[in-house]
């Protein structure tokens, strides 16, 4: 399934979340929250999409236990009270909380193992292209037909790529295919399991599951809690949630406050100090000869990928901070008991923020639409002036960041600035020192892994020496996270960069 388009599976997911985030709001979800999947899925109704009400309601009790914040445990039977996972996530402290994907083992339908097969759609035609380049002679013909040898067949796809009416097709297990460290494997039943040792927490899995088997813990339960406290809680909003909404950037705050947010915060302002950082340790590093390459680090699946999978590479990835940490050390120097909730399209980023004294809390922009949506509250209905933002506007290099090449970009524009930073701190480095090769590599899938474990092997065949890798196709538009359809969310992106001034018209990027 693809990031933005409408499915059952997410829509019954989020008016659980829906449910949560009323009922926190208005004080009841810890003495409602136990009956939910009975409500819900009641004795006496025919099952809707498994094979029992009783698997319904398990089913609706573990995605329960994701929302208020649990990784939960397939192994373990569903018998604590959802009050109590709800207790426990209230009290936690953020350093309690446990992020990765899970799989709800009563979801998960055993998909049948990966096949090419041939359908009725063929047409037996005398060209038969899915006979001629087979190379392990698979494929024959038989009574008008093209059939294969499942034997023989080695799985190359070549005839699904030749047939002129896309008649064979290969059947796929979505989350397995779509994860590109191979960390979702098949348990003795069938069932999908995850490797949390190998998992960098991108969760496409998550996404691609038609049965909304694999769910991922939420911090909502946490951040709702923070804003009845009455805490200074402020939204950080990534470049990518200001396309997710039909409404302005000042609409977008207004709607934030509304639900309580004390104010929200453009991370696109920390993204500014993420170019003018990066160009630099770019020009210190690569320009002066002291490494070949510098990748960079604001995807934090492709930073954790590095990690457990390309060990080649880390030594390479940039020490610079990502935009929500550097969005997130101004708003701590300007108030250090405010509350920050970093809110973006991507699940990767709870990992990041636990490591993280300035981020405490992290959102999805579903999650921040649920929050809407129990709050009543419509983006595109609130007012679009008279609350005079509390920062200076962010550039539009920055607020470009959420597409493939817009990080590089930024990088680029901010060399001048960065070269007369180097200059003016060691008198060293000329123009004629830089030659920037750049590298993109988006969406991070099972081929483009295996391009970067080879460069991660052998070096010396890294054809560039500015790294740019964004787990999401299309970079963060296209995060899991995300309500819009990546098209969607660039164009209203776009929208907002000619109100934007260049990197180099801010006299200081470094503030708020």
């Amino acid at each position: 399934m693809i990031v933005g388009t409408k499915n059952q599976a997410t829509q019954n997911y989020r008016e659980l979340m829906v449910k949560v985030c009323r009922g926190m709001f208005d004080g009841t979800l810890e003495e409602t929250i136990d009956n939910i999947p009975e409500e819900l899925y009641p004795k006496e109704r025919l099952p809707s999409y498994f094979n029992s009400i009783d698997v319904e309601r398990i089913v609706c009790y573990r995605q329960l236990q994701s929302i208020v914040g649990e990784l939960i445990n397939s192994l373990a039977p569903p018998s604590k009270p959802l009050s109590q996972s709800l207790k426990e996530t209230i009290n936690r402290k953020k350093q309690d909380y446990l992020p990765g994907a899970s799989v709800i083992t009563e979801a998960c339908h055993k998909c049948g193992e990966c096949n090419i097969f041939s359908t009725n759609a063929c047409e037996g035609c005398v060209a038969r292209p899915c006979v001629a380049n087979c190379p392990k002679k698979a494929v024959t013909i038989e009574d008008g037909h093209s059939v294969i040898d499942k034997d023989k067949c080695i799985g190359c796809g070549m005839c699904v790529k030749v047939c002129p009416y896309s008649a064979i097709i290969k059947k796929r297990i979505p989350c397995m295919d779509d994860c590109p460290v191979d960390a979702i494997s098949r348990s003795s039943s069938g069932h999908s399991i995850i490797d949390p040792s190998k998992c960098i927490h991108c969760g496409r899995c998550s996404v691609r599951c038609p049965f909304g088997a694999i769910v991922m813990p939420s911090e909502v339960v946490d951040v709702i809690s923070q804003i009845k406290k009455g805490e200074n809680v402020i939204a950080m909003v990534a470049p990518a949630v200001l396309g997710q909404f039909s409404g302005t950037s000042v609409q977008l705050r207004a709607a934030c406050k509304k639900c309580g947010f004390a104010d929200m915060v453009e991370v696109a302002l920390g993204a500014d100090t993420t170019s003018l950082t990066e160009s630099k340790e770019y020009f210190e590093e690569v320009a002066m000869g002291k490494q070949k390459l510098l990748a960079t680090s604001c995807c934090p699946a492709w930073v954790r990928c590095t990690q457990v999978h390309l060990k080649g590479l880390e030594p390479f990835v940039s020490h610079t901070q990502s935009p929500m940490v550097y969005t997130g050390d101004l708003l701590k120097k300007r108030d250090p008991t405010c509350i920050t909730v970093f809110v973006g399209p991507c699940t990767a980023k709870r990992t990041e923020a636990l490591m993280k004294d300035n981020t405490d809390y992290v959102l999805t922009a579903m999650e921040l639409s649920c929050i809407f949506e129990a709050c009543e509250v419509d983006v595109s209905k609130m007012e679009g002036k008279g609350d005079p933002q509390s920062t200076r506007l962010p550039s539009m290099e920055s607020s470009f960041y959420c597409v493939t090449q817009g990080v590089t970009q930024a990088v680029i524009h901010a060399a001048p600035k960065a070269l007369r930073v180097i200059k003016d701190e060691t008198g060293t480095l000329s123009d004629d020192d830089v030659t920037l090769a750049p590298i993109f590599v988006s969406p991070l899938n099972k081929t483009s892994f295996k391009k970067l474990k080879n460069w991660s092997d052998r070096k010396e065949e890294i054809p560039g020496n500015l790294l740019e890798v964004m787990c999401c196709d299309g970079g963060c538009i296209g995060g899991p996270g995300n309500v819009a359809a990546p098209l969607v969310g660039l164009n209203r992106v776009k929208k907002i960069l000619p109100e934007r001034p260049s990197f180099q018209d801010i006299e200081d990027v470094l503030s708020l």
